[in-house]
């Protein structure tokens, strides 16, 4: 039988690599992007790596370091990263039909068919070539027999190989890469395990390929069995491959069902006001709605929540939710921000400074198997209007369209004094090239 072959490609900082394939002048220079209202570093350059600057530092602490050594500071570009991950993955699934979309800027290749004609690393230099020739993104490739070997062997791409390609069953190479890797450091083995692994003597992938199966099931049951057995080569965790049939990308963009959709952000400032806690809430439910309809869901319930900031121990503290459950499951955005402002109105109180408010969508179900109320008879109209706003938006930008419940001026929004232009989603941010 022919022995799997799985590769993990990994985009290299993403959200800085990025801003660096529109912006040249961010090449070979440190470069760090800040996540929600600039608080806190999300993703850095090599070359912020190399000046100590850590992952989730608050960007305060930070400032008199980059100052001094002229760190170029972003704020987070969601619509650029998002076509971006778009781009990469569309490619992917040309290369291999095989994908697992694995988060915004890694995905997980079945390339037993590929790497049996030619060398893994060939198939790995070719994928790295993709990505850099037709994106401009650099990534690294790992590959193994299994979908933990593969992340192992990324890990080891990025740090070490020039050409960015590690395939981990290559002659002697397992058992070393195995001796190298913590096992804190591998996938799905979190702090607590690794401390548990610890206390019987497993502190490398090595121990923990050799360890005894009954010890491992014992003390970390059956999901620490199948990660020994996916160090071993035996794959034991699945390979959720998309169907052609649905196709993920919808206006450039790739979604996975869920059973909930949660929407919010922390406010650019305090908020007193009702009008723009309103405001902002239509806006969250619009988003929510999207992601809804990009699923072909329908959701049975509302739930929206508000809170003041906890750590503002001077001010009056107060948070709250509030549910409704819908007569029909719909997808219908102007119903949703109905019944989201009537569960806002219940929790509201005056006096108080808020830091966010969200809504979450739930009871989710697919909307072919929902039951019609019969005597309406214009909520398939109401649908169509939904889309038509998405696929206006996902054209031209989003809020290209927008509902009138959301307000213009948005005071209330998020903090983005650094942010980049939208150079992939808005015509007025098209790079122009004299």
């Amino acid at each position: 039988m022919q022995m799997q072959k799985v590769a993990l490609v990994d985009c290299n900082n993403f959200y800085v690599s990025c801003e660096r394939a529109f912006d040249v002048s961010l090449q070979n220079r440190p470069v760090v992007v800040l996540s929600n209202n600039d608080g806190c570093i999300i993703s850095r350059s090599n070359e912020a790596k190399s000046l100590g600057i850590k992952m989730a530092t608050p960007l305060f602490k930070m400032q008199p370091l980059c100052k001094r050594y002229g760190v170029r500071i972003l704020s987070s570009n969601y619509a650029l990263y998002g076509d971006m991950s778009a781009r990469v993955m569309s490619l992917l699934r040309e290369y291999s039909p095989q994908i697992e979309i694995y988060s915004i800027d890694e995905a997980f290749l079945d390339l037993t068919q590929h790497i049996s004609a030619q060398s893994s690393k060939a198939v790995g230099e070719q994928v790295v070539e993709l990505i850099d020739k037709n994106i401009g993104l650099p990534v690294a490739v790992g590959i193994g027999e299994t979908k933990t070997q593969a992340k192992i062997a990324n890990h080891i791409a990025k740090k070490f190989k020039k050409n960015r390609v590690f395939d981990i069953n290559s002659p002697g190479m397992l058992e070393k890469a195995l001796r190298y890797i913590d096992v804190d450091d591998i996938w799905g083995v979190g702090r607590s395990w690794a401390h548990r692994l610890n206390s019987l003597g497993v502190g490398k992938g090595w121990d923990l390929y050799h360890c005894d199966t009954s010890l491992i099931r014992q003390h970390l049951g059956v999901v620490g069995q199948r990660i020994q057995q996916e160090l071993q080569g035996i794959p034991a965790i699945d390979f959720a491959v998309l169907d052609d049939s649905s196709d993920p990308f919808i206006q450039g963009r790739h979604e996975y069902e869920r059973q909930n959709i949660t929407s919010s952000r922390s406010f650019g400032k305090l908020v007193e006001n009702y009008d723009d806690m309103q405001q902002a809430l239509a806006t969250y439910c619009m988003i929510a709605c999207e992601k809804l309809r990009r699923q072909n869901g329908v959701t049975n319930a509302v739930y929206v929540y508000l809170s003041t900031n906890k750590h503002k121990a001077n001010e009056k503290q107060y948070k709250n939710g509030f549910s409704a459950a819908l007569v029909e499951p719909t997808s219908d955005s102007s119903h949703i921000i109905g019944v989201a402002k009537a569960c806002l109105k219940k929790i509201f109180r005056k006096g108080y400074r808020y830091q966010k408010v969200g809504v979450i969508l739930l009871d989710i179900m697919p909307a072919q198997i929902k039951q019609y109320d019969l005597f309406e008879d214009n909520k398939i109209k109401r649908k169509d209007i939904g889309m038509l706003l998405d696929n206006i938006n996902g054209r031209f930008g989003r809020d290209s369209v927008f509902m009138a419940a959301q307000g213009i001026e948005r005071s209330w929004s998020m903090r983005q004094n650094h942010k980049s232009p939208a150079y992939t989603t808005c015509w007025d941010d098209i790079l122009r090239v004299n």
